[in-house]
């Protein structure tokens, strides 16, 4: 049984018999077109987000410099931020054997400098800052406070 057919409720059918076909396909015609501009603009607009918070620019890619032998930290020469040149010092273990530099790597950044107080404990292998490179890209990452309690 289609729309308009005998048991419909005679309001309806009234209705559909005064309204003339065509003022029934335009009213489709522009629901249509109504929808294809929304999903034209949705696809073509440009929605701006923004959030505020701390952020940290970092390199896609960092090296590491490990500890060369067990020991305690003694000394750091190079903090966050600093440029250094492939081997470069930056900091300085105290060991059994002797005191021993922590090297840069590579040419770059500080980005993370050995942590802790000096005369902490240091274990052969440790990563204890890392390096990226200049020529590296970096990326920003934005930290957001999670919800409050």
């Amino acid at each position: 049984m289609s729309l308009g057919e005998e048991g419909d409720a005679p309001e309806l059918s009234a209705l559909l018999a005064r309204t003339p076909a065509a003022a029934r396909r335009g009213g489709v015609y522009i629901l249509i077109a109504a929808l294809a501009a929304g999903l034209i603009w949705a696809g073509l607009a440009e929605v701006e987000r923004s959030a505020a918070g701390r952020y940290v620019i970092e390199p896609t890619a960092m090296r590491a410099a490990f500890a060369p032998r067990s020991g305690a930290l003694s000394a750091v020469y190079k903090t966050v931020g600093e440029l250094v040149r492939e081997g470069d010092a930056i900091a300085e273990i105290d060991s059994p054997f002797g005191r021993v530099a922590l090297r840069a790597p590579i040419d770059g950044v500080v980005f993370r400098a050995p942590p802790g107080p000096l005369g902490r404990p240091v274990t052969n292998g440790e990563p204890l800052a890392a390096i990226g490179a200049e020529a590296d890209g970096r990326r920003a990452i934005l930290l957001l406070r999670g919800p409050e309690a």
